[in-house]
């Protein structure tokens, strides 16, 4: 199964990071040891091109009674549900939202072609900032026993 570190994706890892950091999920130190175990392990190829879901795994366990369970992130621009499991996997789906700032370097990344933004971080964090612009709104935070 061909897998890549969350690093090999600059702006998939920066929107990460920014959505973990708005919904507060995890205590600061653990969001970033997540993130630097995480690994991109598949993602979605249906025809709906609404639809940016992907698949990670890591090699970190969660503790289900702090980590475990649902969380939904809901802007005018997509909506965004991540469920994680205790045994470090993390499904991400991202829906609604043609433009996903990650979408194309998940893709390009993921089957070894190059993207073009990978080491031009000013461009990269305007592009996240432009998804983050408008006010959010977080709904329905469920966690799961």
């Amino acid at each position: 199964m061909k897998q890549k570190e969350l690093k090999h994706y600059p702006i998939l890892h920066r929107f990460l990071t920014k959505i973990y950091i708005e919904l507060d999920i995890f205590e600061i130190e653990d969001m970033f040891a997540l993130i630097e175990d995480d690994r991109v392990r598949s993602y979605c190829k249906c025809a709906d091109k609404g639809c940016a879901s992907f698949f990670m795994d890591s090699n970190r366990e969660l503790d289900l009674s702090d980590d475990d369970g649902m969380y939904y992130y809901n802007t005018d621009k997509g909506f965004i549900i991540l469920e994680f499991f205790a045994n470090g996997n993390i499904d991400v789906q991202a829906l609604s939202y043609e433009h996903y700032p990650f979408k194309d370097e998940l893709i390009a990344v993921y089957n070894d072609k190059p993207y073009p933004l990978k080491d031009d971080l000013n461009a990269i964090e305007d592009i996240i900032n432009a998804y983050f612009s408008e006010e959010s709104k977080i709904v329905n935070t469920i966690i799961v026993d």
